[in-house]
């Protein structure tokens, strides 16, 4: 009987410079090394579990007082505070965090890389398109193949020595192609429109307080759920920019707002119940 796939981790990867993602400058100046630290260890729940925790966020605030220490928790609701600010710069996703699960695109993306070869079961509250998991496919080990397994008649496979290196060219070609793809949109006449990672690279430049990604997640969302709101390949670019503008601009006022209002009194999701923690 076979072993049932392993869904937490051991490890995550993390960038060696995450330091300079706007998003954790923005949690590190809004509530310190004490932030920062609370995030890294809801990460850490999170990929032990998965990747995502579907736990009361009450429960979670306790785990996080009970594992960092009350030495240095002086404000136990404070912990709910930074998580609810964790998800309105987009370190988690907003939407879910509502529903008391913790989760985000990215997340997502580095689970993904990891478990590329693992059959994990990823339905439930995934975000990612099929096209992110086949991105992490290239740099996956390719594991060997049996000659059996691949046994093929010659008298099928006649290709003149001539044509062989423009198949090859051909074949790596498309693969890139494919694999260049971050998500794809659904357009009215029932085709697609590609984002490719190099646009999603350039968007990301232009709109830094956002998580580009997730938003890009959440307008394929929207496009599946609202057939009739979907645009043409004319209006497409200039819609993803007028959504992008619009959210960068929420999370501006976000920012502003919480600048002017004392750390204790801030709390904008989940936890903006005027409920005790504990």
């Amino acid at each position: 009987m076979a072993r049932p796939a392993k869904k937490g981790l051991d490890y995550y990867p993390s960038d060696t410079n995450r330091r300079n993602d706007f998003k954790i400058m923005d949690l590190l100046n809004q509530y310190g090394p004490l932030g920062y630290t609370i995030y890294d260890f809801c990460l850490q729940y999170v990929y032990e579990n998965g990747y995502f925790l579907d736990v009361p966020l009450q429960q979670v605030c306790l785990t996080l007082c009970r594992d960092i220490g009350a030495k240095w928790v002086k404000n136990k609701n404070l912990v709910g505070q930074v998580i609810d600010y964790c998800a309105d710069i987009g370190l988690f996703d907003k939407d879910l965090l509502r529903q008391n699960v913790m989760t985000s695109v990215g997340i997502q993306r580095r689970y993904a890389s990891v478990t590329v070869r693992n059959k994990v079961d990823k339905s439930k509250f995934w975000l990612l398109g099929k096209e992110n998991c086949e991105a992490a496919l290239i740099n996956a080990p390719k594991n060997g193949v049996s000659a059996t397994e691949t046994k093929v008649i010659a008298t099928e496979t006649e290709v003149s020595a001539t044509n062989m290196p423009q198949i090859k060219v051909n074949k790596i070609k498309e693969k890139e192609k494919k694999t260049d793809v971050f998500i794809s949109l659904l357009l009215k006449d029932e085709s697609d429109y590609q984002v490719t990672f190099s646009q999603l690279n350039n968007l990301k430049n232009i709109y830094t307080l956002i998580d580009v990604e997730n938003e890009l997640v959440k307008m394929s969302k929207y496009f599946e759920l609202h057939p009739d709101n979907r645009k043409s390949l004319d209006d497409i670019k200039s819609y993803i920019d007028r959504w992008l503008l619009k959210r960068s601009d929420e999370v501006d006022r976000i920012r502003k707002n919480n600048s002017k209002v004392p750390a204790k009194r801030r709390s904008t999701g989940a936890f903006n119940t005027g409920e005790v923690v504990l």
